[in-house]
């Protein structure tokens, strides 16, 4: 009985892994956002199957290594490709706005997911292949990406003069709320 167990659940690890490396063929195909999307989705579901089943963690990783490069190209086409403008489109001069270009939500994408593939994106290369590897976490790197900029912006010289009054700012605000 538990020789049958471990036999099934590596041939399911090999059809997982096998359906991992076509969606990797699936990514390498895909030219626009919303062929890309249905890569990531496909990897999520085979993660999640993957997780549910138990699966040996060289599978999980492989699924996360393949998603997170989804991701990052998914978040380099939201960037390049032409988007729908936000908001209601004017009345006057309707030559200059495109009613064809796609929203997030004809491509099936959502707010999250946007951001999220954007900020992969922007990760560097090295950053990127170290979490792949798995020496690094996600939410570490962005956290260390944040950090740096806040240290970027501290050390950034403040401008004294020409700006804005910050006395007659807390001012206003004070009147507003007492008055």
């Amino acid at each position: 009985m538990g020789k049958q167990l471990v036999a099934e659940k590596r041939l399911l690890g090999d059809v997982v892994v096998r359906k991992l490396d076509i969606a990797l063929m699936a990514l390498g195909d895909a030219k626009t956002a919303q062929a890309t999307k249905k890569v990531v989705d496909a990897v999520a579901a085979l993660q999640t199957y993957a997780r549910r089943q138990k699966l040996s963690e060289e599978v999980k990783q492989r699924g996360f290594a393949i998603w997170l490069e989804a991701m990052a190209q998914l978040g380099r086409y939201l960037r390049e490709e032409p988007m729908a403008k936000a908001g209601r489109p004017p009345l006057i001069d309707t030559e200059s706005v495109s009613i064809n270009d796609p929203t997030l939500a004809d491509r099936h994408i959502s707010l999250k997911e946007s951001a999220l593939a954007q900020k992969i994106a922007a990760l560097p290369e090295e950053t990127q292949s170290m979490i792949m590897e798995g020496t690094t976490k996600l939410n570490t790197a962005f956290r260390n990406i944040e950090e740096a900029k806040r240290k970027q912006d501290l050390q950034r010289p403040v401008a004294v003069g020409g700006g804005t009054n910050l006395c007659r700012v807390f001012s206003n605000v004070s009147n507003w709320i007492i008055g």
